[in-house]
């Protein structure tokens, strides 16, 4: 199966963003763990901007980020965090070419 790549940058609006990281800790951090094609996420906070955060996913199966996108939590998520957000979170989807330490 073909990997995928996610890419995700947020800004949020003044001095939420680590509202929005307990919405993550809530909602999306035990499907994260649970979930086995999702072989590494990594959620990371901006060094010179305190409103803007980004995620990096990368899943062993395409398939799975649909699943997870139409996952109830996630949905929930989505509901609370959207007002904390100053703009729409830009996406990027990639395909991996190369990856330390995963096989391909």
């Amino acid at each position: 199966m073909e990997k995928l790549v996610l890419i995700v940058k947020t800004k949020t609006q003044p001095g939420k963003r680590d509202d929005v990281y307990r919405l993550f800790e809530q909602y999306l951090l035990p499907r994260v763990q649970d979930t086995d094609a999702l072989e590494m996420f990594v959620w990371c906070a901006d060094e010179s901007d305190a409103d803007t955060f980004y995620i990096f996913e990368i899943y062993g199966d395409r398939s799975i980020q649909q699943v997870n996108a139409k996952d109830p939590a996630y949905l929930a998520y989505l509901q609370e965090a959207q007002p904390l957000l100053a703009t729409p979170p830009e996406i990027m989807k990639a395909t991996p070419v190369w990856i330390k330490n995963v096989e391909h």
